[in-house]
């Protein structure tokens, strides 16, 4: 709960009054409540990049590697052999829990490159020693009374230093460790410090070796060994402030300490102050430290911090000359960790630092100051939140105010529609528009106290009658009244929490976020209470809300939308969820195993069978909790309420399976035309395999059809492995083969090998295009203008690929009163039977999509509204062939048209919405393997105009494919859409050419949707 856990230090001696740029270095000297439930899984944000401030990073010894950690609880390992291009090769995780518990804020590499230590906010106040190539733990050490915040390894790898909030230092024999087959760790405690220890380092190597150490006792120590013990030789002491962190010189002759609120100081490795350098330092430093660094040859000190208003400041300092060599300024917030590259002094002056709203990494060029490359997830911090006066919609922003005032109003930018259930337009900034809190209500108001940390004054017509002290929160950030003035919720940096407005009395603590509470709001009705954070997360609460068994009221509903507005997710704690197609990537479970142990993770994809239901999670807020939103689905549909599936609660029947290849082993090459693959499918829990999988670079083996493995009853829990062994056809050059299994509910990982074919000859593929669009209905009040004139060029257009990458062009059309359930079933059944896995097929379907017994179908010619499920086709009988096709599948869908069967543009209805989105990721998810190019989101309609002659999404991949300008519909968009200039036309770039295009074209009305799941993108045609 929100109980005290004590300072390193006086926060009145830095108060942190501009610390909206500094909220990152507030996990290094605040203490936290720790929960802790291993056996729990636990739902995580997951979007290619930190979702919270990243607190440390380096490079490996041999600079290949960049490792990154922080307050969203993950280690991640990127590939930076190519600076310019980092990839993520792999992500570690260690035992978490709710709230702070699990936030890491150090750690050290050792030299030998094999040893990653890391720290934080973890179980019993241990630190771990990890196998940085596996994840593996191979310890926890404890014996520190407090949290650990600082590690060090000497420059030979022989000792690890280890200090934080307990006064004591610990010095670990890392040679003794190694000695007794890393299970032994003798360790040496440094005592004099009478506070907590900041930071801990290193001086020098070898018998003269020393060891640096800040507390907030505001000294510094310099120890050294006298033969017998560690013993303090000197004590430097801040008259005015306190020494943070000290940085030893590679050359061991001296050291740099950074000062809160002061400028850098240099030492030399007896404590004599060399040089104090006024400009690294703050135009208003109020609660600012510098974050510091050496080159490798120690002439230069790499540095990072923070001025008012004039972000992200980091450069280069040559010590000799006093002078700024270079500098950096594209961090737009609070620099958090900064480190060199071990051959910066030999030619590669790589630099990776940490800080911004989006939780960027950069690598930067210490010579020049120029960007490199840039680290980032898809999402950022959500700053500003609203809701309508009537309640229906929600306005929020990720754009940063730059305010430092308590209720900021930061920017409002888009909307969330909850009738529909879907993201909205643009939002308009207006306080007419939008409720954001009610800063008064029935004669209450608030003030925070200027230097008062965490507390907040509560006044009723002008009287004082309540305070809210709440210290171990962090900063008051934003807070609101209940509509009828007897409750306040107050958002802080790691907390939100509702007190009674008469006594002060904390009355319930909202738990879920793990960053700062930046906004809130509360419904018109004041029963739901919606915030925002740092954590990249909205969440809806319920008000009225009890604690669950950990002694926080859970959120009822969580939102994460992408930082560019294109991807969504929305999900309940028990993890149903729904969003744009491809959006379960961005959450998973993570798996505790114990402190001692690597966690697991499993990622919402793996789940989608039974965990993506629109229809529930739609009604979630509206049910107030997801057991009475399945009610309501089923009462819906005339149909009984199936069991809640909770991921903590059915761990058995949701266990993933386990797919193992035992034949080829690794990577192989072969100038073969087929491989043999063989291995097992494992189920961990009682649930039997219901299918085995084989893909061929994410489509399906030529041969297996993604065959089916019968499923026999496993007795009890016992499980029973399910082998196979199958004769995959390959591709001229690399084939990356998968083999993935499936139970009831869950999906494994896919099991890889990669196998390359050196072939003497080869082969160029067959394009097919298959186009079915209708115009004219039997019921004239259906039709449509251009379906017909859109299959029609489209099909024109790439025949003109003939002898480009294409051997051949095969087409076929299905137009108006050929437009049949059995013309399309004959047409299908006839690609799928000339297709081989060298080919690629495009299918485009436009026309009328409809809804009836919660599936969509595609309205053929003699379609009947009134009786949906009879005459229109259902559209997972349409996709089922082509998700059987061994070669790339392109789907063009452009079935949501404005008029006739769905309705009026804007007035789609949240089944519409949800039904089609899911059709979508059905078909892009990893069994089906399939790329879709919708028209527009299953919110939007598809707009057809005269003046083109088509509709806006045919328009534009006529334009794209055949590289000429519709003459009567101007653009300022380059054509042809070759972006990288090789004359040919891969996928991402048609993608980007329509999606600009669409926008274009219809005022931003429409917006076409790509989702190509885990399909890498590929060459579709050639400029012409």
């Amino acid at each position: 709960m929100l109980g005290h856990s004590g300072y390193p230090f006086d926060m009145k001696l830095v108060y942190l009054k501009h610390s909206l740029f500094f909220s990152g270095l507030l996990f290094l000297i605040l203490g936290f409540t720790v929960r802790i439930q291993a056996a729990d899984p636990i739902l995580r944000l997951e979007t290619g990049g930190h979702t919270a401030n990243c607190l440390w990073l380096d490079f490996t010894p041999d600079g290949r590697e960049l490792v990154t950690l922080g307050a969203d609880k993950v280690i991640r390992v990127w590939d930076v052999t190519t600076p310019s291009k980092p990839r993520l090769d792999r992500t570690l995780r260690i035992q978490i829990g709710e709230g702070q518990s699990g936030i890491l804020v150090g750690g050290a590499i050792a030299p030998q490159g094999d040893v990653l230590a890391v720290c934080g906010q973890l179980e019993n106040n241990v630190f771990l020693l990890i196998d940085l190539k596996t994840g593996k733990v191979f310890t926890s050490v404890s014996g520190h009374s407090g949290t650990v915040r600082s590690l060090a390894f000497s420059q030979d790898g022989r000792y690890l230093l280890s200090g934080g909030d307990g006064i004591t230092i610990g010095l670990s024999d890392m040679d003794a460790w190694r000695r007794s087959g890393k299970t032994e760790l003798p360790t040496t405690t440094l005592v004099g410090h009478q506070d907590a220890v900041f930071h801990c380092t290193f001086l020098g190597t070898g018998p003269g070796m020393k060891v640096l150490s800040t507390s907030a006792d505001q000294t510094l120590r310099i120890w050294g060994f006298n033969g017998v013990q560690w013993v303090t030789e000197k004590r430097l002491f801040h008259e005015n402030s306190l020494y943070y962190q000290p940085v030893a010189a590679p050359n061991g002759k001296q050291f740099a300490a950074t000062v809160v609120n002061q400028p850098v100081r240099l030492f030399n490795s007896d404590g004599r102050l060399l040089q104090s350098y006024g400009s690294l330092t703050f135009d208003h430093p109020q609660g600012m430290i510098p974050i510091v660094d050496f080159s490798p040859d120690s002439s230069k000190l790499i540095y990072g911090m923070t001025g008012q208003f004039n972000l992200g400041g980091s450069g280069v300092f040559d010590i000799q000359s006093g002078r700024i060599d270079a500098r950096f300024g594209e961090h737009n917030n609070t620099v958090q960790t900064i480190a060199t590259h071990p051959a910066y002094s030999k030619g590669k002056p790589l630099i990776a630092s940490a800080g911004g709203d989006a939780n960027e990494v950069y690598i930067w060029n210490g010579t020049t100051g120029e960007r490199i490359a840039n680290i980032v997830g898809r999402g950022a911090a959500v700053y500003g939140i609203a809701v309508s006066d009537d309640g229906k919609q929600l306005a929020f922003g990720q754009k940063n105010g730059r305010s430092i005032t308590v209720n900021a109003d930061h920017p409002l930018t888009r909307t969330f529609d909850f009738d529909s259930f879907y993201p909205g337009g643009s939002a308009t900034d207006s306080w007419t528009n939008w409720r954001r809190r009610n800063e008064t209500a029935n004669g209450w108001t608030a003030k925070t106290p200027e230097n008062l940390y965490g507390l907040i004054d509560l006044f009723h017509h002008g009287r004082q009658v309540s305070r809210i002290e709440n210290t171990a929160g962090g900063r008051v950030i934003c807070y609101s009244f209940s509509p009828d003035g007897r409750r306040i919720v107050v958002g802080y940096d790691f907390a939100l929490a509702m007190y009674d407005t008469e006594t002060g009395r904390l009355l319930k603590e909202f738990v879920g976020h793990e960053s700062t509470i930046w906004s809130l709001t509360i419904s018109p009705d004041g029963n739901t209470l919606y915030s925002s954070s740092g954590d990249q997360t909205i969440r809806a609460w319920d008000l009225n809300g009890t604690p669950d068994r950990n002694g926080g009221v859970p959120s009822l509903l969580n939102f994460f939308v992408t930082s560019d507005g294109e991807e969504w997710i929305a999900w309940t704690n028990e993890g149903y969820y729904t969003g744009s197609p491809g959006a379960d990537e961005f959450i998973g479970w993570h798996i505790n195993m114990g402190i001692e142990h690597q966690a697991d993770f499993a990622a919402a994809w793996q789940y989608s069978r039974a965990f993506r239901r629109p229809d529930i999670v739609s009604r979630v807020l509206e049910a107030r909790s997801t057991s009475e939103a399945i009610r309501l689905v089923a009462n819906q549909q005339n149909k009984p309420a199936v069991p809640q599936l909770d991921i903590a609660r059915n761990q058995d029947e949701l266990a993933v399976p386990v797919v193992q290849i035992t034949s080829p082993i690794g990577n192989a090459n072969t100038g073969a035309t087929t491989i043999r693959v063989t291995g097992t499918a494992q189920p961990t829990g009682s649930l039997p395999i219901e299918e085995i999988r084989v893909l061929v670079n994410g489509r399906p083996a030529s041969g297996t059809r993604g065959f089916v493995v019968q499923p026999k009853p496993n007795t009890g829990n016992t499980s029973v492995a399910k082998p196979f062994d199958v004769e995959v056809g390959l591709l001229d050059g690399e084939n990356r083969i998968e083999v993935i299994a499936t139970t009831a509910y869950a999906t494994s990982r896919p099991a890889a090998v990669v196998v390359t074919r050196n072939a003497p000859v080869t082969i160029r593929p067959t394009l097919y295009v298959l186009g079915i669009g209708v115009s004219k209905y039997e019921q004239s009040e259906l039709n449509l203008a251009f379906p017909d004139d859109d299959v029609n060029q489209l099909i024109e257009v790439l025949k003109e690929q003939s002898g480009g990458l294409y051997k051949e062009i095969v087409t076929n059309s299905l137009i108006d009163e050929d437009v049949t359930d059995r013309n399309i079933r004959r047409a299908l059944v006839e690609l799928q039977r000339n297709v081989t896995q060298h080919d690629v097929a495009i299918v485009l379907l436009s026309g009328h999509g409809d809804l009836a017994d919660g599936q969509y179908f595609y309205c053929p010619h003699d379609h009947d509204p009134t009786e949906t499920a009879i005459y229109g086709i259902r559209f997972s009988d349409l996709t089922e062939p082509l998700k059987q096709m061994p070669c790339k599948v392109l789907l063009c869908l452009d079935t949501c048209h404005a008029a006739g069967v769905l309705g009026p543009q804007g007035q789609r209805t949240r089944a519409t919405t949800s039904i089609f989105n899911r059709a979508v990721a059905e078909l892009t998810s990893l069994e089906s393997g399939m790329v879709v190019m919708a028209s527009s989101t299953g919110q939007q309609a598809s707009i057809e105009d005269d003046a083109w002659g088509h509709g806006a999404f045919a328009l534009s991949l006529i334009e794209a494919f055949s590289g000429k300008r519709h003459p009567n519909v101007p653009s300022k968009l380059k054509l042809p859409c070759d972006l990288n200039g090789d004359d040919v036309l891969e996928l991402v770039e048609i993608d980007a050419y329509v999606t600009s295009r669409v926008k274009e074209l219809t005022g931003g009305r429409q917006q076409p949707i790509t989702e190509r799941g885990r399909i890498p993108s590929f060459p579709i045609a050639v400029v012409r």
